[in-house]
């Protein structure tokens, strides 16, 4: 193999390093850290250099571009964006970069680069919400260009994003979609009509006295008007699941409510007077996340059918839907353990101290 390099090549290898060489001493920046030693009272200096990225206009690709992660130090959400770049003009100083950048929970959902990214993202695939997923194969272009801050130091940033394509591989990983069970899929991509579908998938039974009951909440999910912080989010939970207890007017409604609380085997934590009726409200012994949307989902059927597994003659249970119209979910913290077929059991719902 004839590795020897010829004149013409050697001119173009010099040319290049010569132009990369001026770039670097040109557009090499130094930022400052100051920090606090271990010891509590020596201050410590640093300098950091950083080359600035070269101006001109890139190609973007945004497969897994957004990546999340729970701090196991401060606990706390943190964020990376990282995507590739590819120089469609810069005089030739590099091929490709990258952009990277880290953030935290607040900080990236004020970032304007995230915001533009997703905001034309939902445009060009036409969804409301997105997961990362759908960025598998999307595109775009931008500009990358030099700018003073507001100490007046030199910067980059990247400007004038156009998400614009969706490259044809996408198809290929989407191509079994029609063909995956509704319970499957993002709840994002649930539709209206879904709700048969994925009552016939779970095997729920309908037909029981509070069938209506199990129907209404899968059509919560189908139709998306469930706040995603009872399941969805880290840092947010459901904050109990509660019951309306009806008593005929020929009971007391204390005696009758004590007299349900005695015969079930679960135990509720409170219980609210409300006029005719009474709510009672399970609150978990310990909190956890869901892995899926489904699992929250069969936890609330499950939850229903214990309501219905209870019959006093003059006491009526219906399942209470008004934590979800009214928003009620809470903050937990961020890592909690992720669990999947949740069942409405003693162990885990059941409060004790009676």
């Amino acid at each position: 193999m004839n590795t020897e390099i010829t004149k013409e090549k050697r001119k173009e290898l010099l040319a290049w390093l010569k132009r990369h060489e001026e770039y670097t001493r040109e557009n090499t920046i130094e930022e400052v850290n100051i920090n606090l030693a271990t010891n509590g009272s020596d201050v410590i200096i640093t300098t950091n250099k950083n080359i600035l990225k070269p101006q001109g206009r890139v190609k973007i690709e945004l497969d897994m571009w957004l990546k999340g992660w729970l701090n196991k130090y401060t606990k706390e959400q943190e964020f990376k964006v990282e995507f590739p770049m590819i120089y469609l003009e810069n005089n030739g100083i590099y091929k490709m970069t990258y952009y990277h950048k880290h953030y935290s929970s607040s900080e990236i959902n004020k970032s304007k680069l995230v915001n533009e990214i997703i905001e034309q993202t939902k445009a060009l695939l036409n969804k409301e919400n997105l997961t990362i997923n759908d960025f598998y194969g999307v595109n775009g272009y931008g500009e990358i260009v030099h700018y003073l801050d507001e100490k007046g130091r030199k910067n980059w940033d990247l400007i004038n994003v156009n998400i614009c394509g969706v490259n044809e591989l996408r198809t290929c990983k989407y191509d079994d979609e029609d063909n995956k069970k509704i319970i499957d899929k993002e709840i994002f991509d649930l539709k209206v009509d879904d709700t048969d579908k994925i009552i016939e998938e779970l095997e729920i039974d309908t037909t029981t006295s509070l069938g209506k009951n199990k129907i209404n909440i899968v059509r919560l999910f189908s139709e998306n008007k469930i706040n995603f912080e009872f399941f969805m989010y880290r840092g947010y939970n459901f904050e109990s699941i509660d019951a309306q207890v009806y008593v005929d007017s020929s009971k007391d409604m204390v005696r009758a409510i004590n007299e349900l609380i005695e015969v079930m085997s679960i135990k509720p934590k409170f219980i609210d007077y409300m006029g005719e009726m009474a709510v009672i409200k399970f609150i978990p012994n310990e909190r956890f996340y869901f892995r899926r949307w489904v699992d929250y989902l069969l936890l609330l059927i499950s939850f229903i059918e214990y309501l219905e597994s209870i019959s006093i003659e003059g006491i009526h249970l219906e399942f209470d839907f008004s934590p979800f119209e009214n928003e009620e979910f809470i903050k937990v913290n961020n890592d909690l353990e992720v669990r999947e077929n949740v069942k409405f059991t003693k162990d885990l719902f059941s409060y004790t101290d009676r």
